[in-house]
């Protein structure tokens, strides 16, 4: 593997998507016991930035696409690599993916795209947006797909009812983490971390963690906070803080698989923790 671009954990096996040239990447998947792999070349109509490339995986479908100028998305059967179906390239900068039991939603600067599990088009809804947001923040909810439009300011596409039903204006946020229950958390000026309740629009706490998060993962009813050397746990309800464990390299990812964490240090990624024994 040349450059990882993301990947995905199973029980039995991971899938790596990665970098070869600037309009190809590949798409790898290896069981645990080395008993089945398969590689899948990916090819795009406009170049792949290094870094750019997603992948989704669920159930039933493997989704690969690029955060460039560009979507094109591209789906394929998780057992055996094998194309199913994909988009037209569609001009606009990525801007986030949501997906539930009936379809797969994907945003960028001009519109969100609703699509079935087969690539069938079931709503669009055009984006308005600022091309000058330093940062692009995108999460999903339960049933909600979080994005950003404009420096500071959050908006909820709701994958029910294919339209947007909630604003939230921040102080440009650097990062943003979706929970359980339709909690979202924003990091927020002067080191500070606020938990939102999307569904009735009401704040539930604020901590102060001094330095944005690098990540975030919700397990059980606790939510881990990637700080630079150290992994803060907070309750997800209360944001009381259960437990701060050290670090002794700088991670800037983390990995779940069940209760194990993965920490992407330097490009490699290790298996450090049980989060059941945090």
């Amino acid at each position: 593997v040349v450059k990882i671009e993301d990947m995905a954990c199973t029980r039995h096996g991971v899938y790596i998507l990665s970098y070869e040239m600037p309009t190809r990447l590949a798409l790898y998947h290896q069981t645990f016991g080395a008993s089945h792999a398969w590689k899948t070349p990916l090819s795009f109509v406009d170049p792949v930035p290094q870094g750019g490339g997603r992948l989704h995986l669920d159930d039933d479908v493997l989704c690969a696409w690029s955060t460039g100028k560009t979507l094109e998305v591209q789906c394929f059967d998780r057992k055996t690599g094998l194309p199913r179906w994909k988009t037209t390239p569609l001009p606009g900068t990525w801007r986030g993916m949501a997906h539930d039991g009936r379809q797969l939603v994907f945003a960028n600067d001009q519109a969100v795209l609703a699509l079935s599990r087969h690539g069938e088009l079931l709503d669009v809804q055009r984006l308005e947006t600022r091309r000058n947001a330093r940062l692009t923040l995108t999460c999903q909810l339960q049933n909600r797909l979080i994005l950003t439009t404009a420096p500071g300011v959050l908006v909820s596409y709701h994958l029910d009812r294919h339209e947007f039903d909630w604003t939230m204006t921040t102080l440009d946020p650097s990062f943003v983490h979706c929970s359980k229950q339709n909690t979202l958390l924003v990091s927020d000026a002067g080191g500070y971390l606020l938990a939102m309740d999307v569904e009735h629009d009401t704040p539930m706490w604020r901590i102060r963690t001094v330095k944005p998060p690098l990540d975030m993962l919700t397990f059980g009813n606790e939510v881990y906070v990637l700080l630079e050397r150290a992994i803060l746990v907070v309750d997800r309800a209360s944001g009381a803080r259960v437990a701060q464990i050290p670090l002794l390299w700088r991670a800037t990812r983390f990995i779940q698989n069940g209760s194990q964490i993965k920490f992407n240090a330097n490009g490699n990624y290790k298996l450090t923790y049980e989060v059941k024994q945090l």
